[in-house]
């Protein structure tokens, strides 16, 4: 049998997707166009769940050989009507596009929106209205951003980077993944908020859906962390924070 190491790990299949307190309700397929369809092959692949924090989500993804998602909606009813928390769409390569959250229905708070590689807009939506704030530069390879100028002390997994690893390790040897002899590698990231919590957490590149499935239940359930603060003020911070999660035989 092959040796396995484990580089930041994670992922697993659609064996554990109803555990931890997410189910997958239904699943339909539809055409390019979005319209329902009943054929065994449609051109995209939808999923409705519900998750372990009573929030619903809906999960497009493209129903061909490389299966990428195309967008990822949050509500808070289960008609999936209302979007209410983390809105993401991506490209057609599975890189994020476009990033942000909804409040009941309307688009709130700071958005980051793709213009370049690695380079977004920024964006301030009030009640539905954007006012453009800035261009930023988001590096998947930084461990935590901020986007704000002030210098910020990162937020911290508690038991440290150690205690992380080892609790993704421990996830990824319970997957299908390891159990299977498969390799994978997915870049993702998680919002730890000003109070410690996970937030959100998404892929910042889409592989298919059973592996950002099973990478995004590992983040969100992971216990709350010591949030990050500026090191000037001692304020905390919400901060988005990167990490590379793989499995790989040799």
């Amino acid at each position: 049998m092959m040796l396995k190491k484990i580089g930041l790990p994670i992922l697993a299949s659609l064996l554990l997707q109803s555990s931890q307190g997410q189910e997958i309700l239904k699943v339909e397929g539809l055409n390019k166009n979005g319209a329902p369809v009943s054929t065994s092959k449609p051109a995209l692949r939808v999923s409705y769940i519900r998750n372990n924090d009573s929030c619903f989500e809906k999960l497009t993804y493209n129903n061909n050989r490389k299966g990428r998602c195309r967008s990822l909606e949050s509500f808070n009813d289960t008609n999936f009507q209302v979007r209410h928390g983390v809105f993401v769409s991506y490209t057609d390569q599975g890189w994020v596009n476009e990033l942000g959250f909804y409040t009941t229905g309307m688009r709130s708070g700071i958005w980051y929106r793709r213009i370049g590689v690695f380079y977004y807009a920024v964006e301030k939506y009030v009640e539905g209205n954007a006012t453009v704030l800035d261009s930023v530069y988001i590096n998947p390879t930084s461990k935590s951003q901020s986007f704000t100028k002030e210098k910020i002390v990162d937020a911290t997994y508690h038991g440290g980077n150690q205690a992380f690893n080892a609790y993704l390790k421990t996830k990824i040897r319970e997957s299908a993944f390891f159990k299977n002899d498969e390799s994978f590698s997915a870049l993702t990231a998680f919002f730890v908020h000003h109070t410690g919590a996970i937030m959100a957490a998404i892929v910042w590149q889409s592989n298919n859906f059973e592996i950002d499935f099973f990478v995004r239940k590992i983040l969100m359930n992971m216990p709350a962390w010591t949030p990050a603060k500026d090191a000037l003020t001692g304020l905390h911070r919400s901060v988005l924070y990167f990490q590379r999660i793989s499995l790989y035989t040799e």
